[in-house]
């Protein structure tokens, strides 16, 4: 990490104040963005969570989406300041547009790219947005609209919407570097929060060499994003990290057993008419107005006060999200295999068989988790995936990330499928026993194929 590049682009926009933090040592704003961390909608970020209830799992991963907000400003600060010193002479900026102004847009962004956020993350999301939507909708109607934050940025002479369109597709191509850096593969969101989730669970999972991790990236004679071919072994490590963290930590059993219950408990609320107003009105798939003032106060603590009254009330679900009870795992895998497949789709059967409603009795997860998305790309147009280039030429592109990285190459076609199954508490024992009479089948077939082989 070149310290005094980074210093000098903090200098230029008169970046004088500073937090502690414990990823960064401090991270830097100016007075306008000082400004727009002191307004009501910012500072709400202080009240949602990063990782929900992974409290109940890591008890000190109580961080929240405000601290992250600070750390993805200054993850994104470092590797601008990297990328944007190629070591050729690439023209990167249109005549009318100084490095000055894209650092400005990126720092912006990356402040706000999670302003929109709902409580407890992405629990409530769907159900709240649609299909449609997400919180980078709600983030970027509030770049636009919310007035604290909008007539900051106008201040400094930068369009909220040249800003808003990096959380979206629609950004013009002279910004396509700024949006790599707020959401591509590699992104400073990713890099913050692998880091810090990490440090405040207190575990290793997510660790990866963030001095070395910000200095890989160069730019093509075309300003493609690319990887310096001496860095590959770091872009091997940082996924991996983001492979093991998933594993361990969002998708932890016991973490996903309160989501799944979080996420009825909320659908419950609203279609029950309980939930608090959250003032986003939505038609036809687009946010026509936001009530700040009502968004504002729609936070983790107005769901928690939700369920304290339904606690007293003996609601099952409050009583779990209380952790008074707690739900029964009954089933979990991580590999694909038809025959743990079929398993899997046997106990629901079972399980509906004897009465048992799904989201009500017993909750379903499933996911695959991929090491990396770049696969995801690779037959439509490999020549986009990561470009690895030359460590002393960066216009000379060697190949892309999964061509030159045997380790990433061998697991691309080995992603984790996780599949978990849960019981309300009173539901555990007619589980308990749909599982033994399976395992006892089982058992059966083996003796069986045991007795024909021998």
């Amino acid at each position: 990490m070149k310290v005094a590049k980074i210093m000098n682009l903090l200098n230029e926009i008169n970046a004088k104040h500073r937090f502690r933090d414990p990823i960064y040592g401090y991270i830097y704003v100016t007075p306008d963005e000082l400004e727009i961390i002191d307004t009501p909608l910012f500072q709400r970020l202080r009240r949602i969570h990063q990782l929900a209830l992974n409290k109940y799992v890591y008890p000190t991963a109580e961080h929240t989406r405000f601290v992250h907000s600070l750390g993805v400003l200054q993850s994104a600060t470092n590797i601008f300041s990297s990328i944007q010193y190629p070591q050729s002479s690439t023209q990167i900026y249109s005549p009318t547009e100084s490095i000055i102004d894209h650092f400005k847009i990126l720092r912006f962004c990356a402040l706000l790219h999670d302003i929109g956020h709902l409580p407890f993350s992405h629990a409530p999301e769907k159900l709240l947005l649609g299909d449609n939507l997400t919180h980078e909708n709600v983030s970027q109607y509030i770049i636009e609209n919310y007035p604290p934050i909008k007539d900051v940025i106008e201040r400094n002479e930068i369009n909220p919407k040249i800003v808003s369109s990096l959380l979206s597709d629609e950004y013009k191509p002279k910004h396509r570097i700024l949006k790599n850096i707020i959401s591509g593969d590699f992104d400073a969101d990713r890099a913050d929060y692998l880091l810090r989730d990490s440090y405040f669970c207190g575990v290793q999972y997510g660790v990866f060499d963030q001095t070395r991790y910000v200095s890989s990236f160069r730019l093509t004679s075309d300003l493609e994003p690319a990887i310096e071919s001496g860095n590959v072994h770091t872009i091997e490590s940082f996924l991996l990290a983001r492979f093991w963290f998933y594993m361990q930590v969002p998708f932890h059993r016991t973490r996903k057993g309160f989501d799944k219950v979080l996420e009825q408990y909320i659908t419950n609320l609203h279609e029950q008419g309980r939930l608090p107003n959250f003032g986003i009105h939505i038609t036809e798939s687009q946010i026509q107005e936001i009530d700040f003032k009502k968004f504002f106060l729609f936070d983790d603590p107005s769901i928690i006060e939700c369920i304290k009254r339904d606690y007293l009330n003996d609601d099952e679900f409050a009583k779990i999200l209380m952790r008074e009870k707690h739900l029964h795992p009954i089933f979990e895998s991580n590999t694909y295999d038809k025959k743990v497949k079929q398993e899997y789709l046997e106990t629901i059967r079972r399980l509906r068989s004897q009465g048992l409603e799904q989201d009500r009795d017993f909750f379903l997860f499933t996911k695959k988790v991929d090491l990396h998305k770049l696969s995801d790309r690779a037959d439509e147009s490999p020549e986009n995936i990561a470009p690895v280039v030359d460590k002393e030429r960066d216009d000379m592109v060697k190949g892309n990330l999964i061509e030159e990285s045997p380790i990433i190459a061998s697991l691309q076609a080995s992603p984790a499928y996780i599949r978990k199954i849960y019981v309300m508490p009173g539901s555990s024992q007619i589980a308990d026993d749909v599982r033994k009479q399976m395992d006892h089948e089982r058992q059966l077939r083996e003796q069986t194929e045991k007795e024909i082989h021998d």
